[in-house]
């Protein structure tokens, strides 16, 4: 019965009507049992981009209505109109917008629906876990919320493609070739956002570890212990020979002041956090005290005139220089802890004193040895017997080690006159450290060749090493040298 109704009044008189114009008049029946409703241009599954316009309609339309609407940020705006348009829309526009209807004092149940709008400006990042170490779960996840989203497109460094709804993804049970770029495509309904990217690192803190030192050191000196750092690491325990522990947040250990009880194995127990740590590794320290170290000095004496003269003393930790003060007032400085002398004369005989210079430790204290140079007019006994030892210097022979570099093994050949015990002595060179001793008997002279066992030699930027040879008591002047290297 809602609608326009009209009025006509005529009135008769005397015999005669008269008509008056009509007069109208609209009649609203309401029906209060109606249930707003509303609509919208951008409807959650099907959202608008910021800047655009928002259209918000009512379906129900009353007649003399006010329409009062709340915006999710809080806002709210009473129209008599009932569709409300925001010209560009914001991005806190996004969510319910809720409309009630008011008409004679009557208010019709609150109306409502859920706007979409896509943020496009948003910054937006991938974010994970990482580093993370073998055997845990990776998870990758986008921090910034975004609305009316398609999918999630996932490229692994692998090359393979995992989609999702939600913006995350979990790997469990991580290894190592699992690490490298993950790159994520986000695909809403009409628009793709740009790819993101980011790097995962996956650990394997399980691996052996070396520690090293700058053994050996004087009394006095710095000790210095370290390890190559362990991804994860949250402590380094270092166990020393007399059992305290120290512990360090870092992969080293400096130890002022070293004395020789500080001598010994030391342990390095790594913590990781969530790792599996690494196992304990340990590392021997050697406190040389050379200056209560008494030099021996050796020599092929006695030798006749035209002859070589060979000086030797073992070899100094630390020593960077040797000065060999002559008889005669001459002197020569060396390298090695060895010196040739070619064609003695009878004025090279004499008191050859040596001095030993050294870097950081006391260097030991002079010594002297005596070397004569015999004229040739001796007496045939005593001549044929010291000679004896003379000549068979002179035919003990050393010939290159092989392989060099040597791994874990290495042949030294040489060759005795006779029958003897053989001593090969291998030294570092760096210190001049006696590190192993090959001693062997040959029933006669000959060829031969040792196999040196050289697996548990050090290899780092020190790894040159010499050898000497010794034969019946009798030191070969000259020294070999070789280096170790890694398979």
């Amino acid at each position: 019965m809602s609608g326009a109704y009209k009025l006509i009044v005529k009135m008769s008189s005397l015999g005669e009507v008269t008509e008056y114009p009509p007069a109208f008049v609209d009649v609203t029946v309401l029906d209060y049992s109606i249930t707003p409703t509303v609509e919208s241009n951008a409807p959650m599954h099907k959202p608008i981009y910021m800047g655009e316009m928002l259209t918000l309609l009512s379906i129900t339309a009353i007649k003399g209505a006010s329409y009062h609407w709340v915006s999710p940020d809080g806002l709210s705006v009473t129209t008599e109109d009932p569709h409300v348009i925001v010209s560009s829309v914001s991005g806190a526009l996004s969510g319910t917008h809720t409309l009630t209807i008011s008409v004679n004092g009557y208010t019709f149940p609150t109306a409502s629906i859920d706007v979409g709008i896509i943020n496009s400006s948003i910054p937006m990042k991938l974010d994970s876990n990482s580093p993370l170490c073998v055997g845990n779960t990776l998870n990758l996840f986008i921090p910034t919320s975004i609305t009316a989203i398609k999918d999630y497109r996932w490229e692994l460094p692998d090359g393979s493609i995992v989609v999702t709804s939600v913006p995350r993804l979990e790997r469990d049970h991580v290894i190592e070739a699992m690490e490298g770029t993950y790159t994520v495509t986000i695909s809403a309904d009409d628009h793709i956002y740009p790819p993101i990217s980011t790097i995962v690192e996956i650990i394997d803190s399980h691996q052996p570890i070396t520690v090293q030192s700058n053994s050996p050191v004087c009394p006095g000196d710095q000790m210095a212990l370290w390890v190559n750092p362990v991804e994860g690491a949250i402590s380094y325990h270092w166990e020393f020979p007399n059992g305290l522990v120290e512990i360090t947040d870092w992969p080293y250990l400096d130890l002022p002041h070293a004395d020789m009880t500080m001598s010994g194995s030391y342990t390095l127990t790594v913590l990781t956090a969530g790792c599996i740590p690494p196992p304990p590794a340990s590392c021997t320290v050697m406190i040389d005290d050379v200056q209560a170290k008494e030099l021996i000095v050796g020599s092929n004496s006695p030798v006749c005139p035209g002859d070589q003269i060979f000086l030797w003393t073992t070899p100094i930790t630390g020593a960077i220089s040797y000065h060999w003060q002559f008889p005669n007032g001459l002197s020569e400085t060396t390298d090695s802890p060895c010196l040739d002398l070619p064609h003695a004369d009878m004025t090279m005989s004499g008191t050859y004193t040596l001095t030993v210079s050294t870097v950081d430790c006391m260097p030991p204290s002079p010594t002297s040895i005596d070397v004569e140079v015999r004229s040739p007019i001796l007496n045939r006994e005593r001549r044929n017997a010291d000679v004896s030892q003379v000549r068979d210097s002179f035919y003990m022979g050393l010939k290159n080690p092989y392989p060099n570099p040597a791994q874990s093994y290495m042949h030294i050949p040489f060759t005795i006159p006779r029958a003897g015990h053989v001593s090969i002595k291998i030294y570092r060179l760096v210190n001049g450290f006696l590190v192993k001793e090959i001693k062997q008997y040959y029933s006669q002279g000959g060829d031969y060749s040792i196999q040196a066992d050289l697996s548990d030699f050090k290899y780092d930027d020190r790894s040159l090493y010499f050898y000497r040879l010794e034969y019946d008591h009798i030191l070969h002047p000259v020294a070999k040298q070789f280096s170790v290297s890694l398979l």
